[in-house]
C-alpha cells in the first residue's frame, strides 16, 4: 500500500540534528508514511545513521544521495520519488510536533470531497524551541484563500508549515538552471495562482535556525548566487494575475531590477526586456533605487569577504 504521507527532509552536513527529526517522527500516532532523505551531498555521518535508522524504524525509511546541487534541486527529485499524497518537508533543523500528521489528515478530510481539487494543501503553524510560533496567527481558523492572499493581503509572513498535494507539487518543480538557491515562494506563488490553501492555528512543526542556514543567510549573497532566481520569482509576482497592493508591486520590481543588475543587465537591456508587459512605468519608478542596493549589496559582499 502507498503511504498517505511522504515525510521529507533535505540534508547537508546535518547529520548531528537528523535524530531530532527522527525521534518526532517516532512519536507520530499516524503512522501512514514514509520518510525520504535526501542527501545533496554531505561529507559527515549522515548516511550512516539514516541507514541505520531504516533498518529499524516501524515505518518505511528511503536515504538517496545526489551530488551537491542545492536544496531545490534535492526537493524537485523528492516530488518525483515521493509515494504519498501528501507532501510535508521536515527540513533537517524543524521535527514535527505531536499529533501534527493526524491533525493535517483530518484537516484535509474535513473539506469535501468534491472540493478538494481546488485546495493545494493544509497549512499550519511553525513554532520556536521555547513553543513561540515563528509567524502571526492566521485571521480565522480554518481560513481558505492562496498564499499569496496570506502574505499580501492578510499580512502573515515568514516560514509556515505546509503539507502539500504531492500531484501539485509535481506540476510546479523549481526551476533548474538559476544558481545554487531558489526562493521557495517562486513555487509558492505559481501554486496560489490556482489553488487554494487551508490554513489552521495548530502548531505543526518546531523549527531552529541554524547559523549557517539558508534562511539567515544575507539576501545580497542570495542575489549574487541565483539573481536568475530573483529575477524570476519577481517578474511573475507582477504578472501572474494577482490583486496585489501597489507597495508590493513596487518592491517587486526593486528587487527584480536589483537582482538584474547582479545578473549583468544594465538600464538598457532592463528597458528592452519590459517591452509590451505593461510595466515600464513602475520599473522607471523603482530602477534607481534598486541601482542603489545593488551598489550597497557588492560593498557588503566585498566586507563579508566575498567575490563583488
Amino acid at each position: 500500500m502507498t503511504p498517505y504521507f511522504t515525510l521529507y527532509t533535505p540534508t547537508y552536513n546535518r547529520g548531528h540534528l537528523l535524530p531530532r527529526v527522527y525521534t518526532s517522527l517516532l512519536a507520530q500516532d499516524d503512522r501512514d508514511f514514509e520518510w525520504l532523505v535526501i542527501d545533496d551531498g554531505s561529507s559527515d555521518d549522515t548516511e550512516a545513521r539514516v541507514q541505520a535508522w531504516a533498518a529499524e524504524a516501524p515505518f518505511p525509511v528511503r536515504y538517496v544521495r545526489q551530488e551537491n546541487q542545492g536544496k531545490h534541486m534535492a526537493t524537485n527529485r523528492a516530488v518525483e520519488l515521493a509515494l504519498g499524497q501528501m507532501f510535508v518537508i521536515v527540513d533537517s533543523d524543524d521535527w514535527l510536533a505531536e499529533g501534527a500528521l493526524g491533525a493535517i489528515r483530518a484537516a484535509w478530510e474535513s473539506i469535501p470531497a468534491a472540493e478538494r481539487g481546488r485546495y493545494a494543501g493544509i497549512a499550519g503553524l511553525f513554532l520556536d524551541p521555547g513553543g513561540q510560533p515563528v509567524t502571526r496567527l492566521f485571521p480565522a481558523d480554518p481560513c481558505d484563500c492562496s498564499s499569496v492572499d496570506m502574505e499580501y493581503r492578510h499580512g502573515v509572513t515568514g516560514e509556515i508549515a505546509m503539507a502539500t498535494r504531492t500531484e501539485v507539487r509535481r506540476q510546479y518543480p523549481f526551476p533548474e538552471h538559476v544558481g545554487r538557491y531558489c526562493m521557495p515562494s517562486l513555487v509558492w506563488n505559481r501554486i496560489a495562482a490556482r489553488y487554494l490553501t487551508r490554513y489552521l492555528n495548530t502548531p505543526l512543526q518546531y523549527k531552529e535556525y541554524q547559523e549557517q542556514g539558508i534562511t539567515l543567510g544575507g539576501v545580497a549573497k542570495k542575489l549574487r548566487l541565483s539573481p536568475e532566481a530573483f529575477r524570476i520569482r519577481n517578474r511573475e509576482l507582477l504578472e501572474l494575475g494577482f490583486d496585489l497592493p501597489e507597495k508590493t508591486r513596487s518592491k517587486a520590481m526593486r528587487l527584480w531590477a536589483r537582482a538584474s543588475f547582479h545578473a549583468g543587465q544594465g538600464f538598457a537591456a532592463q528597458w528592452r526586456e519590459l517591452a509590451g508587459t505593461g510595466l515600464r512605468g513602475l520599473w522607471l519608478a523603482q530602477v534607481l533605487k534598486a541601482r542603489r542596493d545593488y551598489g550597497r549589496d557588492l560593498g557588503q559582499l566585498t566586507e563579508q569577504g566575498g567575490k563583488p
